[in-house]
């Protein structure tokens, strides 16, 4: 007789976590763009000089708060600070941040960016540069539409890469991992196209 395989339920996270991690992201953003304002300014002055987009990433340290800000303008137009909070917990990282598009918070599990480094090739990143690299070439996250209330998981792709994330909870997406488009089956990479 065939044994039954349990499968184990998938640890959710918890109101009162998903509230800790949205307060510390908000005090961050509140504290860096204090911070940030005269390099908005000098920003948007360059925006205005140059009449095209500028951007540049800032990584802030104050104690145990740590972000990496990706700070944008368009011409004629206020600056912005996109921030990657960093949540460090004993020799793990997690990350929080914002999509203003998704108006919805994004949570980055240390698990999500082992892989990040591991699949991308990016080994000799320290956890900053790795942040950095993602806030720079991955923050534009386009998602699978219709499926988020049916199932618990939900895909997302980035210009390079496949992700796996739990449906947005309490207004905050948890993802998961990564798969690069030259490790997709058959199967990932039409999805994948599909997503793009």
């Amino acid at each position: 007789m065939e044994e039954e395989t349990i499968k184990k339920p998938r640890k959710k996270l918890s109101a009162e976590k998903v509230s800790h991690l949205k307060a510390e992201y908000n005090c961050s953003y509140i504290k860096m763009s204090g911070l940030l304002v005269d390099k908005l300014k000098w920003l948007a002055d360059e925006a205005n000089d140059t009449q095209a987009a500028a951007r540049f990433t800032w990584m802030e340290f104050d104690g145990d708060d740590v972000c990496i800000c990706l700070l944008s303008c368009q011409p004629g137009q206020r600056g912005v600070i996109d921030l990657f909070k960093i949540i460090r917990k004993a020799n793990k990282f997690d990350v929080v941040t914002y999509s203003r598009n998704e108006k919805s918070y994004l949570y980055f599990t240390h698990h999500f960016f082992i892989r990040y480094r591991e699949r991308l090739k990016l080994i000799d990143k320290s956890i900053l540069d790795l942040v950095k690299h993602f806030a720079e070439h991955g923050s534009d996250i386009k998602y699978e539409q219709g499926t988020a209330d049916e199932q618990d998981s939900i895909k997302a792709v980035i210009d390079e890469a496949l992700l796996y994330c739990d449906k947005r909870t309490w207004n905050l997406t948890t993802f998961k991992t990564i798969i690069p488009k030259d490790l997709l089956s058959r199967k990932q990479a039409a999805m994948f196209n599909a997503l793009l």
